[in-house]
């Protein structure tokens, strides 16, 4: 083997390299105007998407996929991942994608855990 293959990959330098710690801020201005206004804009939609994320979920007509991908998007914005715990290995062997995993599936391990549906 030549010794590219053994070496670790080399890490890129982060942030500007001109500038040096308590040097002069290479971004005085800070960040523009224009972005934070665009930031509050998105913002003021949130609900709606929210909104909209959960009629398609809701919606028993809707395409399986989009009412999946609408609780996941709901899922993972609403409540954030979960939390990654010391000493738990990924074993991707046993854990299921849920990209594969159907409505139907979903829906009985809800009801094997609270012993109920969830509420519409």
């Amino acid at each position: 083997m030549s010794q590219i293959e053994n070496s670790e990959p080399v890490k890129k330098p982060r942030g500007n390299p001109a500038w040096s710690k308590g040097g002069a801020s290479p971004n005085p201005g800070g960040r523009p105007r224009a972005v934070a206004e665009l930031l509050e804009l998105a913002r003021s939609d949130v609900p709606e998407a929210f909104a909209l994320a959960r009629s398609y979920m809701r919606d028993v007509e809707m395409d399986p996929r989009t009412r999946l991908d609408a609780a996941k998007f709901i899922v993972s914005y609403g409540i954030g991942k979960p939390p990654a715990f010391e000493g738990a290995e990924s074993d991707t062997a046993t854990s299921q994608n849920l990209a594969n995993v159907t409505p139907e599936q979903l829906l009985s391990v809800v009801r094997a855990t609270d012993g109920g549906t969830p509420e519409h």
